[in-house]
C-alpha cells in the first residue's frame, strides 16, 4: 500500500460541511412554535403547517453540499487508519461513502413529507393533512431506518480501531466519533431537556453534530510518528491483495 500524505486541511472541509448541515437543521426547527406531535417520530410537528417553503429547499440544498463536504474528510479519515488497518480503513471508507449518499436522501426523506404536510394544510385542513403526512412518514421509515443502522457501522469500526491505541489518533478522540456521542445527546435533547424550539431544532441535528466534534477532534488529534506502530495490524498489512 502507498504511503498516505496527510492532508489536515480536508478535516477543515468537513468542519466547514457540519456547520453548513447544521445551519440546515436550523432551517428545519428554529421556526417551529407549536410542537405538536404529527408524524416521524417527531420529525414533522404542527408548527411545520405554517413554515415558509423556500427554508425546507434551502435546508435541502445545504445537506447536499454539507454531505458532499463530508467525503474529502473521511476520506483523510480512511488514509490515515490505512497505516495500521489498511483492510479496515478500505471497509470504513466504502462504508462511509454509501452512509453520505444515504444522509442525503434521508434529509430529502425528511423534508419532503413537511413539505407536503404544509401544502395539504392549506388545500384540505390539518386533519387530513396530518393522516396523510403520517402515512408518508411510515412508508419512509424502513428506508431511514436502514440507513441509519447503516451510519453506525463505519463509526463503530472507526470507534473500534481507536480505543485500543493502535491507530494513528489518540484515544480520547474515540469519544469524539458519532458511535459514542450519539447516544448520550439523544437522551439529552429527547428525555432530559424540556422540549421547546431549541431543544427540537438540537435533535434535528444530532448527527451532524457528532460530525463536527468528529471532525474537530480528529484535525487537533494525531500521534507523533514515533507512536504509531503498524506491526500491531501485521496481519491485515502483510496479507496479499487479491
Amino acid at each position: 500500500m502507498e504511503k498516505h500524505t496527510d492532508r489536515s486541511y480536508l478535516f477543515l472541509l468537513g468542519i466547514a460541511g457540519s456547520l453548513i448541515a447544521i445551519i440546515g437543521d436550523i432551517l428545519l426547527g428554529y421556526a417551529v412554535e407549536e410542537l405538536g406531535f404529527v408524524a416521524g417520530f417527531g420529525i414533522v410537528r404542527e408548527g411545520h403547517s405554517g413554515i415558509a417553503l423556500w427554508r425546507l429547499v434551502l435546508s435541502l440544498v445545504l445537506a447536499m453540499i454539507a454531505f458532499t463536504l463530508y467525503l474529502p474528510a473521511l476520506w483523510e479519515v480512511s488514509g490515515r487508519l490505512s497505516r495500521t488497518h489498511p483492510k479496515s480503513a478500505r471497509a470504513f471508507w466504502w462504508l462511509s461513502l454509501a452512509d453520505a449518499l444515504g444522509w442525503g436522501l434521508l434529509h430529502a426523506a425528511y423534508c419532503w413529507p413537511i413539505y407536503a404536510y404544509r401544502l395539504l394544510g392549506d388545500a384540505v385542513g390539518s386533519e387530513i393533512a396530518d393522516s396523510i403526512t403520517a402515512s408518508l412518514m411510515q412508508a419512509v421509515f424502513p428506508f431511514a431506518l436502514f440507513y441509519v443502522l447503516l451510519s453506525i457501522v463505519p463509526f463503530g469500526i472507526l470507534f473500534i480501531l481507536i480505543v485500543p491505541g493502535r491507530s494513528v489518533f489518540p484515544r480520547w478522540t474515540a469519544f469524539c466519533t458519532p458511535a459514542f456521542l450519539f447516544g448520550p445527546l439523544y437522551i439529552l435533547y429527547y428525555q432530559v431537556l424540556p422540549l421547546n424550539t431549541a431543544t427540537y431544532t438540537l435533535a434535528l441535528g444530532i448527527m451532524n453534530q457528532c460530525m463536527l466534534a468528529l471532525f474537530t477532534a480528529l484535525l487537533f488529534g494525531q500521534k507523533p510518528a514515533a507512536d504509531v506502530r503498524p506491526k500491531n495490524d501485521a496481519r491485515e498489512s502483510s496479507t496479499p491483495e487479491a
